[in-house]
């Protein structure tokens, strides 16, 4: 009697053939890009005049474009004899091949071409092969096949044939393999609950160091990452990065400042401020030092990897890890300062907490403070952005946060914040850089002072904007998901990025731009941010 299955299990055999189709494509197609390799091919041929052959190897997708670095050069062959030319690859992978026949015209007879490999056995093409699998490769160049050889006449310089399908296939490497690959993927992969993964169960489960865990900011970190990843893949959104980064900047002010306002004893306990700065260490070091241990310790740039190490410098985009740790740095003196001459009364705060950002906007510079990063330049710190999110968190726990409890529920007050968080979100969107409409001013560069308001702003709004569709847009859980490894994936990104600009045109010819690298960079850093997460950052962050 044959089993009757459940709407359930229906589905269930459904996804896990749609996964294991998925993942055998995937397969098929990485092994048609990287195997067969070939270790060398030779030739059998016969030349009315002495030359040199040369073999072009084409290692991708598609047709592709032959290019001189993706060659090899015989050694001259003699005029009327029979000979053999040989052409080592040492196991390049070698889709399709075009032979350059020499320098000048004659008539060529080519006998026999033999595909040599460590993979897989040994191909011999004979002349009816050949000339089914060459083509010429211009008008005035013929092909014709003879008992014993295909005989090649060309009257132009420069004669070349070109192979219409992949030389050496093996079906076993090609189908086979990926088939068995797919099939142990998927068994193993069967029988993981990924909800327990780190990555994925600590968007719901995490909880921060002070209060509870905010949804919708957990979002906008996750807009701010897809803002810089956009930035550095896609031409036309060159800048947007810079507001992005000042979301992260003020985002950490606004919530370093959180439980200083909530619990005020925490202001003059000295173990309150060792675990303080234990807890930044574990935030940002692990992963830090993974990224620079890769990058510059083993690549032997020994005095960039210490100056790193010691935030002394931030290359690229590691330009805004000094400035965080200058941000904790001052954070205890800003705390103490304020509850010595002010005795944390609120509004004075606010209002010292603004004049501080403005001055520091205005006279913090480079002159007083360098911080060496970017493009090997000395930079200013940006603590005016960083403290923008103070003054908003301020703003919202000492003041709005109390007069909120007092009052009743208001919908059409939240309303008119999350009008005013839409209007702040698609100046950050819209607003960093020109280059959206055309222009050429990176503005969140410019005007960094008041993109810095601005974020301060947002934060405050998204937050008083409760249980608005804002709110519910910001809390999307894909959105969430990227904002809880936004570090990992920030710190990772360029790489991904670096890795595909290079394999795309490499393996498909083609150097994609735009939307499809912009797209590509984004889940393949997000994949890799999840790994860097789970197995560097939360190791440490989970003891804090």
């Amino acid at each position: 009697m044959i089993p009757r299955w459940s709407t359930k299990q229906c589905r269930a055999v459904f996804f896990s053939f749609i996964v294991l189709s998925v993942t055998f494509f995937s397969f098929v197609v990485l092994s048609k890009v990287i195997l067969p390799g070939a270790s060398r091919i030779t030739l059998t041929v016969h030349l009315d005049h002495s030359d040199n052959y040369q073999l072009f190897y084409w290692h991708g997708m598609g047709n592709g474009t032959f290019q001189e670095k993706y060659s090899v050069i015989s050694k001259k062959t003699k005029k009327n004899k029979k000979q053999k030319v040989v052409f080592p690859l040492h196991d390049h992978s070698v889709n399709k091949v075009r032979l350059d026949l020499g320098s000048r015209g004659g008539v060529f007879k080519i006998y026999k071409l033999v595909v040599y490999s460590h993979f897989t056995k040994t191909v011999v093409y004979s002349p009816a092969d050949i000339y089914r699998i060459f083509r010429s490769g211009q008008d005035d160049t013929q092909m014709s096949l003879k008992p014993g050889y295909v005989e090649v006449t060309s009257r132009s310089n420069d004669p070349y044939l070109v192979s219409t399908e992949p030389l050496n296939s093996n079906l076993f490497l090609l189908f086979g393999l990926p088939l068995i690959v797919s099939a142990v993927i998927f068994l193993v992969f069967k029988n993981i609950n990924f909800s327990l993964f780190p990555a994925f169960c600590d968007i719901n489960k995490k909880k921060p160091s002070s209060g509870m865990n905010i949804y919708a900011l957990d979002g906008l970190r996750g807009v701010a990452a897809i803002m810089v990843v956009a930035d550095h893949t896609w031409g036309r959104f060159t800048g947007l990065g810079a507001g992005g980064v000042w979301i992260f900047m003020s985002l950490s002010g606004f919530l370093l400042a959180r439980p200083f306002i909530r619990q005020q004893n925490h202001i003059f306990s000295m173990q309150y401020w060792g675990d303080f700065f234990l807890r930044r260490i574990r935030r940002i070091v692990p992963a830090y030092y993974f990224y620079i241990i890769g990058i510059y310790v083993l690549t032997f740039r020994s005095d960039e990897a210490i100056r790193h190490f010691l935030f002394l410098q931030g290359s690229g985009h590691l330009w805004v890890v000094p400035q965080e740790v200058l941000f904790y740095l001052l954070t205890p003196i800003i705390m103490i300062a304020h509850a010595l001459f002010f005795r944390n009364r609120t509004w004075v705060v606010i209002f010292s907490l603004t004049l501080l950002m403005v001055l520091s906007n205005k006279l913090l510079d480079r002159n007083i403070i360098s911080l060496y990063g970017m493009t090997y330049k000395g930079l200013r710190p940006f603590l005016g952005v960083f403290l923008a999110g103070m003054t908003a968190s301020y703003l919202y726990y000492g003041i709005y946060e109390p007069l909120k409890k007092k009052c009743s529920d208001n919908y059409g007050v939240w309303l008119s914040f999350s009008f005013s968080g839409v209007v702040l979100l698609l100046f950050f969107l819209l607003g960093s850089t020109g280059k959206v409409w055309g222009g050429h001013h990176v503005y969140a560069q410019i005007y960094f002072q008041w993109f810095g308001v601005a974020a301060g702003a947002l934060l405050f709004v998204i937050l008083a904007a409760d249980k608005t569709p804002l709110v519910r847009i910001l809390s999307f859980f894909p959105l969430r998901a990227i904002g809880l490894v936004s570090f990992s994936l920030y710190l990772f990104h360029p790489l991904v990025y670096n890795i595909l600009s290079k394999a795309f045109p490499y393996y498909s010819g083609h150097s994609y731009v735009g939307f499809p690298i912009f797209f590509a960079t984004l889940c393949l850093s997000y994949l890799v941010a999840c790994m860097t997460y789970t197995y560097i950052e939360r190791p440490f962050l989970r003891y804090t």
